[in-house]
């Protein structure tokens, strides 16, 4: 016999969101903050069912997620630069009280970027705070990357990057491991 699917409704949102932005007079420091909220009707998520190991879609009838992002940049001189980003989200299910899955309460990142003249590279860190999933509690990770670039001329660059530097193990979405340390090189046009 085939499975039951249960019928799905469309979902339906309606957002609002307020930024605010400021930069240096000579443009080496910038800095952005964003509040936000986004109201959802019969949103789509899945559900993980530990009994029989399957996972299947179903409507949450009203969400709420409301939240701050913080951005800041700054121009370090020497070809340096350094962007901060972090982000507080408090998403819940409006008709049980309870937090959203997948979604973390806290995230956040840092970047330390050099340009030369033809090199360029950066090194990324990345962290997400625990967050709730059907099958139990995601636990936070921290993971870096670094990448790199050669323009070879106005159309041609080679490039190089290490993804999960540290060869941590996490899980961006409970029971889904991700790889270890990657290596990745390629070519990138521009016409």
């Amino acid at each position: 016999a085939l499975p039951i699917f249960p019928v799905l409704r469309p979902e339906t949102a309606d957002s609002v969101e307020a930024a605010i932005g400021w930069a240096s007079a000579d443009g080496r420091l910038s800095g952005r903050a964003t509040v936000y909220r986004l109201n959802v009707e019969d949103q789509i998520t899945y559900v993980f069912n530990p009994s029989t190991f399957d996972s299947v879609y179903v409507n949450i009838a009203k969400t709420r997620s409301e939240g701050v992002e913080l951005e800041g940049r700054a121009q370090l001189g020497g070809g340096f630069d350094l962007t901060l980003a972090y982000a507080w989200t408090d998403a819940k299910d409006e008709t049980t009280g309870a937090r959203l899955l997948r979604v973390p309460e806290n995230s956040g990142s840092a970047t330390l970027g050099w340009t030369g003249e033809r090199l360029s590279g950066a090194l990324t860190i990345r962290a997400e705070g625990d967050q709730d999933d059907s099958g139990g509690v995601r636990e936070a990770f921290v993971t870096a990357n670094l990448n790199g670039a050669f323009q070879l001329n106005d159309q041609v660059a080679l490039t190089a990057r290490i993804e999960n530097l540290a060869d941590e193990h996490y899980q961006q979405v409970l029971g889904y491991g991700e790889p270890g340390r990657s290596g990745y090189v390629g070519i990138r046009l521009r016409y």
